[in-house]
């Protein structure tokens, strides 16, 4: 397929990008090329600090107020994109190129719908009317694998689990068909599930519509199983590159092969489990007993009608002291929902809460808050 499509609409040459940090200058990306052609999917891939999302943000001309592109060429479509002015960067951004940014929680405006915010790009840019952008942002929702999506449209991001808001990033950045899309650890915060849904919806893009995908991760699995072509980028520099199966079969750069080596294995779980059963013994009275916990919340008025949303249904489970006990499962399954309930961060609808054999179900004022010096999350 990507030979076919020779064409390539990004081109990368050369791109050095530096910070200035007080008095001093840090160069965050040196001489990185890379070339995306349409229809294929190219992955940079490295650990955190690398230089990986400042290469995205540079093409898009996002960089911070402290940053600034100091060398090379960027060119979309056969065009330089370096002095573009603002106003033309407006008609770009959303339209010809599409991004799901990488934090969720801050990429998300707090005081407006997430319909709406998933509907933006069809009306900056002409596409849809109000109430056809209304629409289509629904079956956008749908599509990234929200659950009653007419309902979901009308919440605030608040009312997401992290996945839920990852995924209506995803639907915004699609929403105008871009000709590129640049999307910075987009599956980072869904779970296995929903991110192979997400992933195949963007390889049948890339595919039917010749959208170029440029995909931002630290998953080199994840790159090797979707990508054409694999860009390796270690302390600001691309180590290795070249097509997926080569770079996995046979790296040039001994990063890459530490980062292969070091890529997790679902039998790790196995290892994990002699080694705990052989020093540790569990016993004694739980610390926190769960009895048939449930949560409720109430929806606003949708198309579907759905009153109210059952987070958290009839959940009972206790955790020993040493225990470390994992909740696992999809984004929106209610996990975080369960956490919350059991600091007393949210009430439950029905059900109890027992912690070192006292009630906490009910617990509020002065003993809640003296209560809560003892246990803590980590969000």
């Amino acid at each position: 397929m990507v030979e076919q499509l020779s064409d390539a609409i990004l081109r990368v040459e050369g791109l050095r990008v530096s910070y200035r940090i007080g008095d001093r200058e840090v160069e965050a990306v040196r001489g990185v090329d890379l070339t995306v052609r349409r229809g294929e999917v190219v992955a940079i891939v490295g650990e955190s600090g690398s230089g990986k999302s400042t290469v995205a943000q540079a093409i898009m001309n996002l960089l911070a107020p402290n940053a600034e592109v100091t060398g090379g060429e960027i060119s979309f479509d056969g065009q330089s994109l370096r002095g573009l002015s603002e106003a033309r960067w407006r008609a770009i951004r959303g339209r010809v190129m599409g991004l799901v940014p990488q934090d969720p929680s801050l990429s998300l405006n707090p005081v407006r719908s997430v319909g709406a915010q998933v509907a933006e790009p069809l009306l900056v840019h002409g596409l849809a009317s109000k109430r056809q952008a209304e629409g289509k942002a629904v079956e956008l929702l749908e599509m990234a694998g929200i659950t009653y999506p007419a309902e979901r449209a009308k919440q605030y991001p608040h009312q997401f689990s992290g996945g839920m808001k990852q995924r209506a990033l995803i639907a915004g950045g699609l929403a105008a068909d871009p000709d590129l899309l640049i999307a910075d650890e987009p599956t980072s915060a869904l779970d296995v599930t929903v991110q192979k849904q997400i992933l195949d919806h963007l390889e049948k893009l890339s595919a039917e519509l010749g959208t170029a995908i440029l995909l931002i991760t630290h998953d080199l699995g994840m790159a090797a199983e979707r990508a054409d072509t694999v860009v390796v980028m270690r302390k600001g520099e691309a180590v290795d590159s070249g097509p997926a199966g080569e770079v996995m079969t046979n790296p040039s750069h001994e990063y890459t092969r530490a980062l292969i080596a070091a890529a997790p294995r679902l039998s790790a779980h196995e290892r994990r489990a002699a080694a705990t059963s052989e020093r540790i013994v569990f016993g004694g009275e739980p610390i926190v007993e769960i009895q048939n916990l449930t949560k409720v919340f109430p929806l606003p008025k949708g198309e579907g009608g759905k009153k109210s949303l059952t987070a958290v249904d009839d959940v009972t489970l206790e955790i020993r002291r040493g225990e470390t006990l994992a909740v696992v499962g999809e984004s929106g399954s209610g996990k975080s929902t369960l956490a919350r309930l059991v600091l007393r961060l949210d009430d439950p609808t029905s059900g109890s809460i027992r912690f070192e054999g006292q009630d906490i179900t009910d617990l509020k004022g002065e003993k809640l808050r003296q209560l809560r010096r003892r246990f803590q999350m980590v969000y």
